[in-house]
């Protein structure tokens, strides 16, 4: 049996998110094992963060009830993240290095993590915010579960990869092979950013256009000049891209081949400094 619904059989578990715990309590035993096993468990030490679901208002709709219980979770472990700095994007990592793809909600990050992580050696390190200690530029693991809205599922049996089961409210997905848990140094290799358009096109993007545009999503305006600064260490020098429309299959492809070019200068680079 699954670890954390063994624990929500007692009435509460606790699961790990970024670097914070949230401990889930019900005395509706049906709910928090619905919720278990979407989760990684938080370690045995955590107290966490109390969501304590009988204190609130829920909807008799069993459906609705997780879903809007799932909303808590995700709400309540943000906001144990204040003071770093984040952007409405995914984030990728493989040997071969760490990708962004920044885009406004609903516009197909988490369906394009999700394609990377089912159908290629990439690990998701999250696919709705990307949150950077601004201190040491680390990109920390937000391992919530995947968000796969009817259009995503759409676009997923489209590029020839079926729909993963199973699926909470027939939305959220977790399988813990697909993510990993591991804080990451930045900066990032390469960073995309999705615009929704009825034909496929991309284009390069200068660092300080791909800035222009992660600020948008980002929370860094309100912190000044020194999250500014932060969010333009995180980007590094990266291969950046605007992709306009696609299917997940083309947005694949231009993922995987930015990743081959930026090793291939990155080893041309390396030569001729060793020369």
């Amino acid at each position: 049996m699954h670890k954390l619904q063994f624990e929500a059989d007692c009435g509460s578990f606790c699961v790990s998110l970024g670097r914070t715990s949230v401990r889930v309590r019900s005395k509706d035993i049906q709910l928090l094992n619905d919720l278990a096993s979407f989760f990684f468990p938080a370690k045995p030490s955590d107290i966490g963060e109390l969501l304590d679901l009988e204190t609130l208002d829920l909807p008799d709709d069993l459906s609705q009830r997780r879903g809007k219980a799932m909303e808590l979770i995700l709400n309540t472990a943000t906001k144990g993240h204040l003071g770093l700095l984040y952007v409405d994007a995914a984030a990728l990592s493989s040997a071969a290095g760490k990708v962004m793809i920044a885009a406004e909600s609903m516009s197909g990050t988490s369906t394009l993590a999700t394609y990377a992580a089912l159908s290629s050696q990439w690990k998701v390190l999250t696919d709705d915010l990307v949150f950077i200690d601004p201190l040491t530029n680390i990109i920390i693991p937000f391992c919530s579960p995947l968000s796969l809205r009817a259009g995503g599922k759409q676009l997923l049996k489209d590029s020839c990869v079926p729909t993963p089961e199973p699926l909470l409210n027939n939305r959220y997905y977790f399988d813990a092979a697909l993510f990993t848990k591991e804080e990451t140094p930045g900066p990032f290799d390469v960073v995309i950013v999705l615009h929704p358009s009825a034909q496929f096109r991309y284009e390069r993007l200068t660092t300080a256009a791909a800035l222009m545009e992660i600020l948008k999503l980002s929370n860094a305006l309100v912190g000044g000049s020194k999250a500014i600064d932060a969010l333009h260490n995180a980007i590094g020098d990266a291969d950046c891209y605007r992709i306009f429309g696609g299917s997940v299959r083309d947005r694949m492809g231009l993922l995987e081949q930015s990743i081959k070019d930026r090793f291939c200068s990155d080893q041309t680079n390396h030569r001729r400094v060793v020369e």
